[in-house]
């Protein structure tokens, strides 16, 4: 079997993105306490770059078009990250997952706005129970949990932020080296961070790292950069970007499970019946795949 051809493999490695994802909250939780946004996504680039050099050979040539991408990609990804730790600051964490998790249906939504893509209607349903589970799992019984502040306004950029990411990857990668796009926008992201770092967060000193917070900045580097930039970069040749936000759409259930494993944050009854229902959309995505290929293998018959 043609690896290429089959797209088990790519789903797999989409689907591993949001499992990597969701321990990275409950670490990035820990070091922000003690290292300014700008140099722990600074120190996170640099140990992401670190851990590509085992993929040096199989860099391509880069491009003016690679590099455009790369730019495009970087300033998407660098925006998605500051505003929606920005949010944060202003609203809640379950107003901040909710808004968040919004990505799921901007995406389809811009899809059709920039490039007419005809939306999927099969997965229409996957993704209702999804927002629903969701809703489900961040409600809070407040009023402000309705109202809308600057908080939410930069959680709802940062939801668009990582649907414009899936989409812009969706749409131009097809011709484009996998590893050369995860190399180039490691180092954007990186030269962008320790730039605005220097400058915005400059009373910070190395000397305030301790061991502990030195090892969790290598693993947001290598796993939850290196190797999720490449799983979905790699994965979304292969898979739509609707599918693709579906998938991802479930990094807040394994954010909590971490959360609860590694930080013993407790989870409530509303958060697990949450987690299960958008679990439960996850699983009508994967049956709806398996059967749309089954038509298209017997039509090929």
């Amino acid at each position: 079997m043609n690896l290429k051809n089959h797209d088990f493999f790519p789903f797999l490695a989409i689907v591993c993105v949001p499992i990597l994802y969701g321990t990275f909250y409950i670490i990035t939780k820990t070091v922000n306490q003690n290292i300014p946004i700008f140099w722990m996504i600074t120190f996170r680039m640099l140990f992401a770059l670190i851990g590509f050099l085992p993929f040096i050979k199989k860099i391509g040539k880069i491009d003016k078009e690679t590099f455009k991408l790369s730019l495009l990609l970087s300033s998407v990804f660098l925006l998605g990250v500051v505003v929606q730790t920005k949010g944060l600051q202003y609203t809640t964490a379950g107003k901040s997952g909710f808004i968040g998790g919004l990505f799921i249906i901007l995406t389809p939504i811009l899809s059709r706005l920039f490039y007419k893509t005809r939306f999927q209607k099969q997965l229409f349903i996957p993704i209702s129970i999804i927002l629903i589970g969701l809703f489900i799992m961040f409600f809070e019984k407040s009023t402000k949990f309705l109202s809308i502040g600057i908080g939410e306004i930069y959680n709802f950029i940062g939801a668009l932020s990582i649907a414009l990411h899936i989409l812009f990857i969706s749409k131009y990668l097809k011709k484009i080296n996998v590893y050369t796009l995860t190399l180039t926008q490691i180092v954007i992201v990186l030269i962008f961070s320790a730039i605005i770092g220097l400058f915005t967060e400059s009373n910070f000193t190395f000397a305030q790292i301790t061991n502990s917070e030195w090892m969790m900045l290598v693993y947001l580097g290598i796993a939850t950069t290196t190797f999720t930039f490449i799983l979905q970069i790699w994965g979304q040749k292969f898979i739509d970007e609707t599918t693709t936000a579906i998938i991802i759409s479930s990094e807040p259930v394994y954010a909590t499970f971490f959360g609860w494993l590694l930080g013993q944050e407790a989870i409530s009854w509303q958060i697990a019946l949450g987690g299960i229902i958008i679990l439960g959309g996850f699983i009508i995505t994967i049956l709806i795949r398996n059967q749309r290929k089954m038509k298209e293998n017997t039509s090929n018959l």
